[in-house]
């Protein structure tokens, strides 16, 4: 057997069957296209669309018209797909093909959920596998004739996108996940900034006001849900997780990027809502939407660089190894309560979340110590661990007890702080919450015995340096 013959051929064998399943899916358009015309169903129809563009003085509403697909609006009739039913001997010898290179995957039920059982009644003869193969090639096939600017023209590089897709999925059965945030609030220095399957890109107008509009327009194309008009959203973050169950990609975590953004001094606002769909589109055919927690007007805009955003996501994988939707320990509990004290509107709150944080960074369990001074070990902990060098100590110590008695005096009633003075804690709260947080996720939390340590060990290189 000549292996290498083999591999050289290989590349050859994939265009040639890419080219064959292009094939396949414009024979399905040549077919659906005069079924339409006869039943005086148009190929393109003239939609409205809202946009929302800046004018300079702030923002300015439009509507524009869109000539779209007719087949993708949400009133469009029943695609025509019993005009396939003799499309499936040419789909058949495809499949054949396909079952000979991937004989692993004939379980189409875990590569093309939504495939075999819509469309079985379609297809006649016995239910063998290249009958389940070709039923399922229906759902990328419907996929590309919705994607077509026209059902009358059309698209072979498209065509061709969708076969290498196709033969993607049977060789590893991976799709990806792409969880998607409406957002304002960050000024990135290019429209679209990138790393490691996340991106953060500008939004078009047209995209601006399908989630400005107070509910969903009619044929509205929106790949992002139905978002509530109280924020005017700017970019959209989109993190992309591979996954080989797409029927359960609504059970995803929220996207940690967000957290990783607040540690590193951004305020991300939005209208509060995390959307996931599958790539490719025809794998897994619906979106996940539901609501998230994000501050609601981001009273902080700032810039972000490429380099800047580069550090976030580094700080955003770091974060996997923590449950901050349901915490298991104290240091998902420390990275939640951060993540809840950075989105709320008010500053009494933000004090107790950002105290919280603090003190299950600054005093986990000791069996030895449980029942000491919580108060004193909170601020001696921190002024050893959260500070850069030795003389920011006696600062960190003092914040400390004012955030600590804050504390108090919010939850026992005594002497209950005013708006300013609140304020002013809790912006004094998250910078050392975060500073903190930062150092543990990137190095590591410390251990109620390190924080001992580092405290002697300070403590006597501060009396050997002392004149």
């Amino acid at each position: 057997m000549n292996t290498d013959n083999d591999s050289k051929d290989e590349p050859a064998r994939t265009e040639l069957l890419i080219g064959r399943i292009a094939a396949l899916l414009e024979s399905a358009r040549e077919r659906v296209a005069p079924e339409l015309a006869s039943a005086g169903i148009p190929y393109t129809v003239i939609e409205i669309r809202p946009t929302l563009e800046p004018d300079g003085n702030g923002w300015s509403g439009n509507e524009v018209e869109v000539e779209t697909n007719a087949l993708t609006l949400r009133w469009r009739p029943t695609f025509p797909i019993e005009t396939l039913a003799n499309w499936f001997e040419e789909a058949e010898a495809v499949s054949s093909e396909l079952a000979s290179l991937f004989p692993n995957t004939l379980s189409l039920a875990g590569h093309f959920p939504s495939g075999r059982l819509g469309f079985a009644s379609l297809y006649s003869g016995e239910d063998d596998e290249n009958s389940m193969l070709a039923t399922a090639l229906i759902e990328p096939t419907e996929n590309y004739i919705l994607r077509l600017r026209s059902a009358a023209e059309p698209d072979m590089e498209l065509a061709r996108s969708i076969g290498a897709e196709i033969l993607a999925v049977l060789s590893d059965g991976r799709g990806i996940a792409r969880q998607s945030i409406a957002i304002a609030g960050l000024e990135p220095e290019r429209d679209l900034l990138e790393c490691n399957g996340t991106r953060l890109r500008e939004l078009s107008a047209l995209e601006r006001g399908d989630i400005s509009a107070t509910r969903p327009r009619l044929g509205s194309t929106s790949r992002l849900g139905p978002f509530s008009n109280f924020i005017l959203a700017t970019h959209v973050l989109e993190v992309d997780t591979e996954t080989e169950q797409p029927n359960t990609t609504s059970l995803l975590p929220t996207p940690r990027i967000l957290v990783a953004f607040q540690l590193h001094g951004f305020d991300p606002a939005g209208p509060g809502s995390v959307t996931t769909k599958v790539l490719p589109e025809w794998w897994f055919n619906g979106l996940f939407s539901r609501p998230i927690a994000v501050k609601q007007i981001s009273a902080n805009p700032r810039s972000l660089s490429q380099t800047q955003f580069e550090d976030v996501c580094r700080t955003a994988d770091l974060l996997k190894n923590y449950q901050l939707d349901h915490p298991d320990g104290h240091q998902a509990v420390a990275l939640q309560r951060f993540a809840m004290g950075c989105n709320r509107p008010d500053a009494i709150e933000g004090v107790l979340d950002f105290v919280i944080a603090l003190e299950a960074l600054l005093l986990p369990y000791d069996a030895e110590t449980r029942h000491g001074d919580l108060a004193y070990r909170f601020r001696v902990h921190g002024a050893h661990f959260l500070a850069e060098n030795i003389s920011e100590h006696r600062e960190i110590f003092k914040t400390l007890n004012k955030l600590y008695s804050m504390r108090s005096r919010i939850v026992h009633g005594d002497k209950y702080p005013g708006r300013e003075e609140a304020t002013i804690a809790a912006n004094e709260g998250r910078r050392l919450a975060a500073s903190g947080l930062l150092k543990a996720v990137h190095f590591k939390f410390p251990t109620a015995a390190e924080l001992t340590r580092m405290v002697l060990r300070e403590d006597v290189d501060a009396r050997m340096e002392a004149p």
